[in-house]
């Protein structure tokens, strides 16, 4: 989880499970970023960060589904690895 996910998340409040479950698909998110210009990546990164956040306070925990809304915003098809 990077500091910029951190910020946005100080307004918000959730369990240590959640938070979990929220770095895990930041992390799983990120990944599917490889190759993508640094700069986009960066402003990417915020983009990931507060659908993750939106679609947890709405009641979602499940990192994959965590992973693919954010994703499903950006275009990107996310299929979770066994």
């Amino acid at each position: 989880m990077t500091a910029s996910m951190v910020r946005i998340m100080s307004r918000y409040v959730f369990d240590a499970a959640t938070t979990k479950a929220m770095g895990d698909a930041y992390d799983a998110a990120y990944k599917e970023l490889d190759g993508v210009d640094r700069r986009q990546a960066f402003l990417l990164k915020e983009v990931i960060a507060k659908r993750i956040i939106e679609a947890a306070t709405t009641g979602e925990r499940d990192p994959n589904r965590l992973c693919a809304k954010a994703l499903d915003t950006l275009g990107i098809e996310f299929i979770a690895k066994p």
